[in-house]
């Protein structure tokens, strides 16, 4: 995973507050999260980012594109915007 450290606050800010999910929070709260360290990464095409059985504390959001989801190897299914 690329870390992408130049995106600006605002930048942030302005996408945090076009997602659903964080809507609900005041706009204290969004600016707290923009200010969170490696808050944005790019994931290459066929990059795997996370395994099952793996503890993560990342959450993750697709911006674009789509995701394939395998299990032993066997494609189980596809997430997309």
């Amino acid at each position: 995973m690329k870390r992408i450290n130049n995106v600006s606050k605002l930048k942030l800010v302005e996408f945090l507050n076009r997602v659903d999910l964080f809507k609900a929070l005041s706009p204290r709260e969004r600016n707290e999260i923009a200010n969170l360290p490696n808050l944005v990464v790019m994931i290459e095409q066929n990059e795997i980012f996370i395994r099952r059985g793996e503890h993560d504390s990342s959450f993750y959001i697709l911006l674009s594109g789509d995701v394939s989801v395998t299990i032993n190897k066997k494609h189980v299914a596809n997430v997309g915007l």
